[in-house]
């Protein structure tokens, strides 16, 4: 099972929050794998609102190389 950490202090996979984190699960879930979320938060509320408004998957596909490069979104 894999259990998303999904939150600001979590993303940077490391801290005493971190630690925190791991050592609780490894408690409670001892065979999930914890993986850090990477993304921005918002992205998932856009990726949301894309497929909410039907905009097919190439949208999507751009959003994510967008956010991962730092490059802004373009319409086109």
């Amino acid at each position: 099972m894999t259990v998303l950490l999904g939150s600001g202090m979590l993303r940077s996979g490391r801290g005493l929050l971190y630690d925190q984190a791991l050592a609780r699960l490894a408690d409670r879930a001892p065979h999930a794998t914890p993986v850090p979320v990477t993304a921005a938060p918002v992205l998932g509320a856009a990726l949301d609102a894309l497929d909410a408004a039907g905009a097919p998957p190439s949208a999507a596909a751009r959003l994510r190389a967008a956010f991962e490069s730092g490059i802004p979104v373009s319409s086109a």
